[in-house]
């Protein structure tokens, strides 16, 4: 119930790749201009740095703006990247291949996948120009990844997994320790009306206006700071007077602002979930940009918010009318994915909404199949949910669980192993980091 958009929530596969870039052999154990670590006889590059903290980044979608601690985050995926470049060297040491036709099936998969998760071929193609990919970069990409990926998967099938055993006893004792959370839950299916708090269109006019206001000044001849400065006094917003960063340092929007200026240069109005971007190259330095920017983030208002509530109210009326409450939900609904289906959202674990929405948990548990709740309040918007049906959970017993229980034992002594595995390779690689 919280996700507005199918597309922005299914883009995040774009980019959703995991493990390290290719490796180039290292001559010298001395830095390199844009070197960030040697693995044994692999660099790992800033370039490949970059391009992986800005994946993961855009996957995070609207939560990449909560990452306040960019050089953190970024030392966590160099982390992971050397601890993949670690397997994959093992892994050819193990002599383990991975021919091109095996990989391919996956890649084709992965991007009809990417593709179906968006509304129009224009609009794929926006996603992947937001942060200067083309499709054949993509593929490039993502054969590269799951060929890593299924290296080091087996790996695991052919080295790790013979280490790990599974008694009876294990598996008894795992499932008496889980039983709770092995039961089957209490489930509801629910249908929604979601109406979002955002700012409105009038709101988002005004915010772009006064920045094409300090675009065209600053093109005539203005001052950027002494623009900016304004700014930040009469509408809160944001001012790097001299920012500097490498790829994937910077918050995604602030990136895409920049993409493709020379020095000098003002970049167009930009906007992205964070807010309004405004950005001038000051000057380049190898992978090193550094940026003048003015950043106008969106607020939602208190008008914006009795907007929202005031249609809500309007959808509770019709509902209370006598209109299906499937029609109401296609006309009023924001969330783009549900409205498509009448308000459903599907079949949901009671547990799993009181843990993320108590108050929706409260309301629902008053109801019986095909009752409405009132108008709920989130932080994010305004919920009605119909109650469709409702199913009581029942406890499991050993013999319909112990499949699933030793599953979950097996990974879970598996990844316990390829943890020791890898402290075992770190302890005996060389391995060397640069700021």
């Amino acid at each position: 119930m919280r996700k507005w958009s199918a597309q922005v929530a299914v883009a995040g596969v774009l980019f959703a790749l995991v493990g390290a870039g290719g490796g180039v052999a290292a001559a010298e154990r001395r830095p390199l201009d844009g070197l960030v670590a040697v693995v044994n006889d692999d660099v790992i590059l800033a370039s490949e740095l970059g391009e992986e903290v800005s994946m993961r980044l855009y996957q995070l979608g609207p939560e990449a703006a909560k990452v306040k601690d960019l050089r953190e985050f970024t030392a966590e995926v160099l982390q992971t990247m050397i601890d993949a470049r670690l397997l994959i060297q093992d892994a050819d040491d193990h002599d383990l291949v991975v021919s091109k036709e095996e990989v391919q099936p996956y890649v084709e998969e992965e991007l009809a996948r990417i593709r179906e998760a968006f509304d129009t071929p224009e609009a794929y193609e926006a996603a992947l120009a937001q942060y200067g990919l083309t499709e054949k970069d993509l593929l490039l990409r993502y054969r590269k990844n799951l060929r890593d990926q299924l290296k080091i998967r087996r790996l695991t099938d052919t080295v790790l997994a013979p280490r790990v055993t599974v008694t009876e006893e294990e598996l008894r004792a795992y499932y008496e320790a889980h039983k709770n959370e092995l039961a089957v839950p209490d489930v509801v299916t629910v249908r929604e009306i979601a109406i979002a708090k955002r700012p409105s269109p009038e709101s988002e006019a005004r915010l772009r206006g006064k920045l094409e206001e300090m675009r065209a000044a600053v093109l005539a001849g203005g001052d950027f700071a002494s623009w900016a400065e304004s700014l930040v006094q009469s509408e809160g917003a944001e001012f790097g007077r001299s920012f500097r960063y490498r790829p994937g340092e910077a918050l995604p929007g602030l990136e895409r602002a920049a993409a493709g200026l020379k020095t000098g240069q003002l970049s167009p109005v930009t906007l992205a979930p964070e807010g309004f971007w405004l950005v001038r190259l000051v000057g380049m330095e190898n992978d090193r940009r550094e940026v003048q920017y003015l950043r106008l983030p969106l607020v939602v208002t208190p008008a914006d918010v009795a907007a929202a509530r005031a249609r809500a109210e309007a959808a509770a009326a019709a509902v209370a009318r006598g209109e299906p409450f499937a029609e109401v939900a296609a006309r009023y609904s924001d969330n783009d994915e549900t409205a498509a289906r009448g308000g459903l959202v599907g079949e949901l674990s009671v547990d799993e909404i009181a843990a993320g929405m108590p108050k929706v948990a409260a309301a629902l548990a008053t109801l019986e199949a095909g009752e409405v709740t009132p108008i709920l309040e989130e932080p994010e918007g305004f919920f009605i949910l119909l109650l469709e049906e409702k199913r009581a959970g029942r406890a499991v017993s050993y013999e319909e669980a112990r499949d699933l229980v030793k599953r979950t034992v097996r990974i879970r002594k598996l990844t316990l192993e390829q943890e020791k595995y890898l402290q075992e390779l770190t302890a005996k690689a060389y391995i060397k980091t640069f700021e």
